[in-house]
């Protein structure tokens, strides 16, 4: 029974991605260690050796900025202000998108990097081969930094901080996983039955849950756990079906399937919700190695590889998506009553930090455009409006909202 599962879930893989799974976005030749991507879907990718690129038009051209180091982390906060962590210069921070940066002349090199999606506070774990430090945390958008003294490590593996801002984890070496309810003021325990140190913390928030997903290393294979108790208990997720040795990243998206790496060779998997067995998603990868995922606003995952940048050709999500490590968020409209005569609701949501115009219109079965009901800027927010059908003849009629780098169309049916 269980090999004609796996048939079925390989058959359903070969059918789903019969077209190429990803597609490259430029800097072929680059070893991008980092990817964050913005509110706007601007992308952030961050050399091993070289500096920061910036794409403002979803990886069709890219822009250098001047920092010439080699590139650890990059972190993006509610107000879109981006931070980068580097070897030699310590932190940078740009205001504006990318197109300026400021070095905060902070010495340590941020491998590590975390930012509270309530207050904005970041904190960030160094990478020093012989040298012990601590845990430095900003308050101020990075202007200040102060140590969290109970702590010292030579090698912060992540840091991660959790939906409501209450609870921050971090993992370093000769330490295990960590975590503190108190800002990090105190730190307790909770990865003793792991028998090496976690390298990614991952955060998945659901409507009524959220869990705190690790992957650790092992002398057989990298394994991801997961917690629903804030690391009191873990579970393991199963390996059937991975080929290799190690997970080096992954990323989970809002309805909880995960995309995982395999170090050192050509190798992405995916996980499906609740699934049992992991299938390739590989057609159109060419690097050796994927460092960071990122997922876009409009659901297009993006790896960080050895060779450049990766853009899966297909949304892998249609919830509302998890973006630059800190924010749920998305567009959605429906209506009610569905079906309904003479009016319905529709009612749709513009995620935080859009400043644009957004049209919703209707159309007939044969798309002849009926009444464009919507046409202005909007921001962040929840709104409705009603359409009345009281004129028009009962049948088949969609409704389509665009948004800059974002459209949709849904079907209503209208009766008498």
């Amino acid at each position: 029974m269980k090999l004609l599962i796996i048939f079925l879930m390989l058959l359903y893989s070969t059918t789903l991605f019969a077209q190429d799974f990803w597609e490259p976005l430029g800097l072929q030749g680059k070893k991008i260690r980092a990817i964050a991507i913005n509110n706007n879907g601007d992308i952030f990718a961050g050399s091993y050796r070289d500096t920061i690129y910036s794409s403002t038009d979803h990886g069709s051209t890219w822009n250098k900025s001047f920092i010439d180091d080699y590139v650890f982390r990059i972190a993006i906060n509610s107000n879109d202000d981006i931070f980068a962590g580097v070897l030699y210069q310590g932190i940078f921070r740009s205001t504006d998108y990318g197109n300026t940066w400021e070095n905060l002349d902070h010495v340590l090199p941020a491998y590590s990097m975390g930012i509270n999606p309530v207050n904005d506070d970041i904190f960030i774990g160094a990478c020093y081969v012989y040298t012990m430090s601590p845990i430095f945390y900003s308050s101020d958008n990075g202007d200040s930094w102060m140590p969290l003294n109970n702590i010292h490590s030579t090698d912060y593996r992540d840091i991660t901080v959790n939906s409501t801002g209450d609870i921050i984890f971090y993992s370093a070496s000769g330490e295990n996983l960590y975590k503190s309810t108190d800002n990090g003021n105190s730190w307790t325990g909770v990865g003793a039955e792991f028998e090496s140190v976690p390298r990614q913390i991952e955060f998945h928030k659901t409507d009524t849950t959220e869990n705190v997903y690790v992957a650790v290393p092992s002398n057989v294979f990298h394994g991801i756990y997961f917690s629903t108790d804030y690391g009191e208990n873990w579970t393991a997720i199963t390996n059937d079906g991975f080929t290799g040795t190690g997970i080096s990243t992954f990323e989970i998206t809002p309805e909880g399937d995960i995309f995982a790496s395999i170090s050192n060779i050509i190798g992405v998997f995916l996980l499906k919700n609740n699934a049992d067995y992991w299938i390739p998603v590989n057609e159109g990868l060419i690097a050796e190695s994927v460092y960071e995922f990122a997922i876009c606003p409009q659901g297009y995952i993006y790896a960080a590889t050895d060779n450049g940048i990766f853009k899966s050709t297909e949304p892998v999500t249609d919830g509302q998506v998890y973006a630059g490590n800190y924010n749920f968020y998305g567009f959605n409209i429906s209506n009610f009553p569905n079906p309904f005569s003479e009016k319905t609701t529709i009612t749709y949501t513009v995620p935080a930090g859009y400043h644009d115009n957004i049209i919703i219109s209707v159309y007939d079965l044969n798309g002849n455009l009926v009444n464009e009901i919507v046409n202005k800027n909007h921001t962040g927010g929840n709104y409705t409006i009603t359409f009345d059908a009281s004129h028009l003849k009962p049948g088949v009629y969609f409704y389509n909202i665009r948004a800059e780098n974002f459209n949709e169309t849904k079907k209503m049916v209208l009766i008498k």
